[in-house]
């Protein structure tokens, strides 16, 4: 294929996936999504308000739409995600160095008036930072004992019936991402979600119903030289995935919130590098990134685009890269469609005993 050609096709995908990101799951998606428990917050954002016209930062909600000539995404395996335009990036409000960083009770306010959580972060005051206010970026020290940090990656290598080696079927998908995830019951991860719904202020639910937030929890191995490249972690960025249901629950919503745990400590690369944010995770044993993928500063847009982030990859000699995922999802609809027989509410009596700790 001539490189004239080669061009040709890339622009036509990119205008494709495009149209089908407005037509499926853009501008129309605070609709399509069966319910959106904090629209009053999130209606700048989804709706059809006009952007504003204030240069300079702006408030959550506000800011330049989004088009063919900011994004596309999924990318081709081999392209790299378009930067973003410099409209969208005025957007941000990094923490910088010379400035006091924000306090816990900031934190807390944009935790709950722009992503509808309650957190009472009191007892992280010397465990926590923020790394980049709007998008908001935490990490928490210790989130998880070495002895925690253990025992995950134990789940993982007994649990072999459950990997699903390297994601993606073909050529192309492989060189996006190389990894082996193990996804488990959540009977089995109580540390995990205990510490979530404590930082975040999650309820348990008498039932164990307010777990049901929760995506299936799942570890991640890195070897050597192994990577996921530039990504989003939001849903319906252009096959409308809240709005079809792709893995069977529409109902539960967007993902609110990403909570990767670093499982061990790694010499070289591995980093969470956010592209546009010039932020970098380094992974340290205990430490857990917490970031919010769908809303915030970019109108008409069903994730922020600004969170576009890549594990790097794992140049250590002797070290693979382990972390624990999760996500939590709007509503307390999510149904686990793996392992076999895994129910959120078969956790809570764990959860809150934890929790209670």
């Amino acid at each position: 294929m001539t490189i004239r050609r080669l061009l040709i096709l890339l622009v036509l995908t990119s205008t494709y996936h495009t149209l089908l990101c407005f037509q499926s799951g853009g501008p129309n998606l605070a609709r399509n999504t069966a319910t959106i428990k904090h629209r009053h917050h999130i209606g700048p954002l989804l709706g059809k308000k006009k952007a504003s016209s204030k240069k300079g930062f702006v408030k959550p909600g506000q800011g330049k739409g989004y088009n063919g000539k900011t994004v596309v995404d999924p990318a081709p395996s081999t392209v790299d995600i378009p930067a973003l335009s410099s409209e969208v990036l005025t957007t941000r409000i990094p923490i910088d160095s010379s400035d006091e960083p924000p306090t816990l009770s900031q934190i807390e306010s944009r935790l709950e008036t722009l992503y509808g959580f309650s957190p009472s972060l009191s007892s992280l005051s010397s465990s926590l930072k923020c790394l980049h206010f709007d998008p908001l970026i935490l990490t928490v020290d210790d989130f998880f004992t070495s002895e925690q940090c253990d025992s995950y990656v134990q789940k993982a290598v007994d649990d072999t019936g459950l990997r699903s080696p390297t994601v993606g079927k073909d050529a192309a998908s492989k060189d996006h991402r190389t990894s082996t995830t193990w996804h488990h019951k959540y009977e089995d991860a109580p540390e995990l979600l205990a510490g979530v719904c404590g930082v975040l202020g999650l309820e348990v639910g008498d039932k164990g119903e307010g777990l049901k937030r929760f995506e299936e929890p799942q570890t991640v191995r890195y070897r050597r030289s192994e990577r996921f490249n530039w990504h989003y972690d939001a849903l319906g960025m252009t096959s409308g995935e809240v709005k079809k249901g792709r893995d069977g629950n529409s109902k539960a919503g967007q993902r609110m919130a990403t909570v990767l745990v670093y499982l061990a400590d790694v010499e070289g690369g591995g980093a969470t590098a956010f592209r546009d944010l010039g932020v970098k995770v380094k992974p340290e044993k205990g430490k857990a990134c917490i970031f919010f993928p769908s809303l915030g500063g970019i109108e008409d847009c069903p994730c922020d685009l600004r969170t576009v982030h890549a594990g790097e990859p794992n140049e250590s000699e002797n070290a693979d890269k382990w972390i624990a995922q999760i996500w939590v999802r709007e509503e307390p609809t999510y149904e686990a469609t793996v392992p076999e027989g895994s129910r959120a509410e078969d956790a809570a009596d764990s959860v809150r005993e934890l929790m209670a700790s």
